[in-house]
């Protein structure tokens, strides 16, 4: 194979490597809209650029036929792909069905075929021969038939996509011009090159101008990229957003006339783009005089307002000022999102919040009620109870002894739980009344073991006082002080079997003046989950602890609730088999808590 040194082969290297790098960068890119595309058109032009370089650079004839032969890989592929590329940056993506791809690959694949057999035919080349005209060997043909039917077609799609690129710079806003411009100019090259070598109209005998053309559409692709960020940005995709948005969009100068106005607010005003654009929005909108009252009175703003109509609904209001690059008003953008569904829903739980609040101050009332109401007969049941107790004794009556104190026990159990909801109720209805008084606390602990001890006999406990006699006074709710520390002594005997329980009272003074009360057992222990639900009303650690057990759940939660009521905290450490360790941390003078009230004698 001969070769031949020509002034063109340097430039058309160059344009090789600027479509080479171009096909990179996209590939890199490639999960952005169009870049695959753009990345088969540039090695489209990298393959014919390379194959016309070394075409001009042989010296036979045969060798230059195959070249050129080969630059129809590239030749046939570009304008497509250029076509496609076009419809995908101006969001035509329903155009490119795979049937129409199909069909628009037909017309380049046949062209690639005839050149490769164009022996057999002449189809595209009716005769071919060598220009020695000049300093170097040029290829010169007559083009045959097909030629002017693949011509033709790549006419059209480069001014199809050049069409679609005008149309979008005609749409587009501001910063988006530019790069449809650039688009639309870089497909004008390659046309006015080809036009220029086909109708022979080139200063330079036989040489084809198109690669030098898409050279140039290559460095403004390359400046396209870097200056407007092309495969970044797809202007006409914002476009087609805001028109499928269920959101109504309204467009206003700075005369209050509208300019815009997407399908979504058309279709709430019940109009045409011909008969709201360019109209003043104070006449187009006069059905909702609220909504011009507030866009004519402020240029940025956000409220909820309620349209009229058949069925008013709601929407919430925005509107934002437009300003030039002057940061002059230039108008306003008017959004209108339809809420009517939410407030309606807010509607519904708030009736909903508001009749379970109802029923719940009636719940409480009612358990108050009741509360009061059964305390009394039962009060009557125990004290009868222990006077038949005492007659039966004196009259040696065991067997009606036993069941006398079985109905006295019952009785004191029952009228506990009663207690329990009756203060469970009151706490809920915010009527919880606390009474402070100043008490010894080595004696209010002592009371507390003594009045818990039979529990603690009963599985065969043992139990640790740990209560310096030196301790000293404490003011809060001495009944209160006395529940909780009862309700956790009473705990831990009921789930410790042949145990330990130790009680132990500290003073502290970090951070105030407190007291720590500190229940430790060797009991059953919880897992987290279970301590998770152990302050819950009417809930135990689980099912089975309640069945085996016993119990209402409602002796921690009440505890809970008074530490609280107090200022103060109960903590709980736990774990299965290893029994549990519950703190009370308590200020040493209570001086009060929300919701509570401090009297000066207890209300009986």
């Amino acid at each position: 194979m001969r070769w031949q040194s020509t002034p063109y082969t340097i430039p058309l290297l160059a344009a090789t490597a600027i479509s080479a790098l171009l096909a990179i960068y996209a590939w890199r890119r490639r999960q952005a809209r169009g870049a695959t595309i753009f990345m088969v058109m540039m090695l489209a032009v990298a393959e014919w650029t390379l194959g016309y370089a070394l075409e001009l650079s042989s010296a036979s004839l045969p060798a230059i036929v195959l070249w050129a032969k080969l630059e129809y890989l590239g030749i046939a592929t570009g304008p497509p792909a250029a076509l496609l590329l076009a419809c995908a940056y101006t969001d035509r993506a329903a155009w490119l069905s795979r049937r129409r791809v199909a069909l628009l690959a037909a017309v380049p694949a046949i062209t690639v075929l005839l050149v490769w057999t164009n022996e057999l035919h002449g189809l595209v080349w009716r005769a071919v021969r060598l220009d020695t005209s000049t300093p170097y060997a040029l290829l010169d043909v007559d083009y045959g038939g097909w030629f002017a039917v693949h011509a033709l077609f790549s006419y059209l799609a480069m001014l199809i996509g050049m069409g679609l690129m005008v149309g979008a710079f005609i749409r587009s806003q501001r910063p988006y011009r530019g790069q449809a411009a650039m688009l639309a100019l870089s497909g004008t090259a390659p046309l006015l090159g080809n036009a220029i070598y086909i109708s022979r109209l080139s200063p330079f005998p036989h040489l084809d101008l198109t690669p030098f053309a898409f050279t140039l559409a290559g460095l403004l692709w390359a400046w396209g990229t870097l200056r407007y960020r092309l495969l970044d940005i797809l202007p006409v995709a914002r476009g087609a957003l805001v028109e499928s948005m269920a959101d109504a969009l309204i467009v206003l100068d700075a005369q209050g006339r509208i300019v815009d106005m997407n399908p979504a607010a058309l279709e709430l005003i019940g109009a045409t783009p011909a008969a709201a654009i360019g109209r003043p929005a104070a006449i187009a909108l006069a059905a909702w005089p609220e909504l011009i009252a507030r866009y004519r009175d402020s240029a940025s703003t956000r409220d909820e307002i309620v349209l009229p109509g058949p069925q008013p609904r709601t929407y919430d209001l925005r509107i934002s000022p437009l300003h030039d690059r002057q940061l002059r008003l230039t108008g306003r953008l008017i959004v209108l999102h339809d809420i009517t569904d939410r407030k309606r829903t807010e509607r519904e739980l708030h009736r909903a919040a508001e009749a379970a609040q109802a029923a719940s101050r009636a719940k409480s009332t009612f358990l108050a009620n009741m509360s009061h109401e059964l305390r009394t007969p039962l009060a009557a049941i125990i004290g009868y109870s222990e006077l038949l107790q005492m007659r039966l004794q004196e009259m040696q009556e065991p067997e009606l002894l036993d069941d006398v104190s079985r109905v006295q026990a019952a009785g004191t159990h029952l009228l506990a739980l009663i207690s329990d909801i009756l203060d469970l109720s009151k706490i809920e209805a915010g009527r919880i009344e606390l009474f402070f008084e100043t008490f010894d606390v080595p004696t209010v602990v002592n009371r507390a073991v003594t009045t818990v001890r039979p529990l603690i006999d009963r599985n065969a406990n043992q139990i640790t006082i740990d209560c310096p006699n030196n301790l000293g006074v404490m003011r809060a709710d001495l009944t209160r002080v006395q529940q909780i520390l009862f309700n956790l002594l009473s705990n831990a005997a009921k789930f410790t079997d042949h145990g330990a329980i130790t009680l132990t009272v500290a003073r502290e003074y970090a951070d105030g003046d407190w007291y720590r009360f500190e229940v430790a057992d060797t009991g059953i222990g919880m897992t987290p989950e279970q301590i998770g639900n152990l302050f819950k009303e009417f809930s135990q650690a689980d099912p089975s602890t309640t069945r085996k057990y016993g119990g209402t759940g409602l002796g921690l939660s009440l505890s809970w609730r008074f530490c609280e009521l107090m200022g103060g905290t109960i903590a709980v450490a736990s774990a299965p088999d290893q029994g549990s360790v519950f703190t009370v941390r308590l200020p040493a003078v209570v001086a009060g808590a929300p919701e509570a009230q401090v009297h000066s004698a207890p209300e009986r």
